[in-house]
């Protein structure tokens, strides 16, 4: 069977309707999305950090916006500074967030700390929201005890009195 210059151009018109769809698909830029830098972290190759494009001019964009490096905060909350190093390669490196609690009146505070996995420590101990934290001496020589509260992304303390049985 011999195909007529009909059926070639036929077959050329679909191959750039084609292309012109998965041009329209992928946002405009076929060598950008193939050349896509994808940002991983540092201890934890699974948390993707960020899908970096390469700019037209140069460098590279971040959601559309030029990026050169800098933080980059997830939808969990954690956050990343990203870096380019000499040699061309992305690094991501997570950044805690360390609070400062303070206990009651006190003049006690407690320091809780932000890990990768989206927990939270007080030193090697980690901690939750309405978990009890011991400091401090009382009147009859025991730890004063706060119940600690993570709300809206702040953590805050509570002191929870002792009950002292009485006599008489």
């Amino acid at each position: 069977m011999t195909r007529t210059q009909a059926d070639f151009r036929s077959r050329s018109w679909i191959l750039s309707l084609g292309l012109c769809v998965l041009l329209l698909g992928s946002g405009g830029d076929l060598r950008a999305q193939s050349d896509a830098v994808v940002v991983t972290s540092a201890t934890d190759s699974e948390i993707v950090v960020a899908t970096l494009l390469p700019a037209e001019g140069g460098g590279f964009t971040l959601d559309g916006e030029p990026f050169a490096g800098g933080e980059v905060t997830l939808d969990s909350g954690a956050t990343y500074l990203l870096a380019l190093s000499e040699d061309g390669a992305w690094s991501a490196t997570f950044q805690p967030v360390t609070m400062t609690v303070d206990l009651g009146i006190s003049e006690l505070t407690v320091d809780i700390a932000s890990a990768e996995d989206g927990t939270w420590w007080i030193g090697e101990t980690a901690v939750a929201s309405g978990d009890f934290h011991s400091a401090g001496s009382n009147a009859a020589g025991r730890a004063n005890r706060y119940e600690l509260t993570l709300r809206d992304g702040e953590w805050s303390a509570r002191y929870v009195a002792e009950m002292i049985a009485v006599e008489g």
